[in-house]
């Protein structure tokens, strides 16, 4: 049997804990860079989300501005037809006073329908006017 010497085996265990926490380590290297780019990649994806949510809360936004903006017009204009109608039924009503006689039903009844009409889309405008703002107040 061959002999070996203690300090040569002592050398030989001291020589592979060395090796041993040098893999240890290069394996723990090789995970933390691993997770590392995982992290990286995973708020790559992460930031894409967002910025497309961004740009669509900004192109909503542009939406409901353009879309409050029409409300707005259609009010204007809804209300230029109400006061372009009263004054229209005010000549009639004045001209049916001076020939002494009443102003005609189907006329009456023309301007009550339209009235009525007119308040409704006018309410309805109004509510979706409201709604738009509590919109753009939640971007």
């Amino acid at each position: 049997m061959k002999r070996i010497s203690l300090n040569k085996v002592m050398a030989k265990l001291a020589e592979q804990p060395e090796k041993v926490e040098l893999g240890a380590a290069q394996d723990y290297e090789n995970f933390a860079e691993k997770l590392l780019t995982d992290i990286l990649n995973n708020f790559k994806k992460l930031s894409g989300s967002v910025d497309e949510v961004m740009s669509g809360a900004e192109s909503l936004k542009r939406t409901v501005v353009s879309a409050d903006k029409a409300v707005g017009s259609f009010l204007g204009e809804l209300d230029g037809i109400v006061q372009s109608s009263e004054k229209r039924y005010n000549e009639i009503e004045q001209a049916a006073k001076e020939l002494g006689i009443d102003v005609p039903k189907q006329a009456l009844a023309v301007k009550n329908e339209l009235e009525k009409i007119a308040k409704k889309y006018s309410n309805s405008a109004k509510e979706q006017s409201a709604y738009l703002d509590r919109v753009y107040k939640g971007l």
